[in-house]
């Protein structure tokens, strides 16, 4: 579900959480959150859930299997003691 609040940003530009925000979200004093900026909109998250979210997004990057990858570090790790 989705809902609206307004806010408003003080002198220092901060901006106070709602506590329905704050308990949809799971969140108290001292939480960190996660704030996303895309496509013009501000998204706060817990940690946890950006962590969720992200999990495994880099996954793939590299290319190439676990061995590939391990044996490619270990090349470039040895050619950094060379140096």
């Amino acid at each position: 579900m989705s809902t609206a609040k307004i806010v408003k940003l003080s002198s220092k530009a901060q901006i106070t959480l709602p506590k329905a925000a704050r308990e949809a979200i799971g969140v108290g004093p001292g939480d960190s959150l996660a704030m996303v900026v895309r496509d013009g909109e501000v998204v706060l998250v817990s940690v946890e859930e950006y962590a969720r979210q992200t999990q495994g997004i880099l996954r793939g990057a590299w290319g190439g299997n676990r061995a590939e990858i391990d044996d490619y570090l270990k090349k470039e790790r040895k050619s950094w003691r060379r140096k």
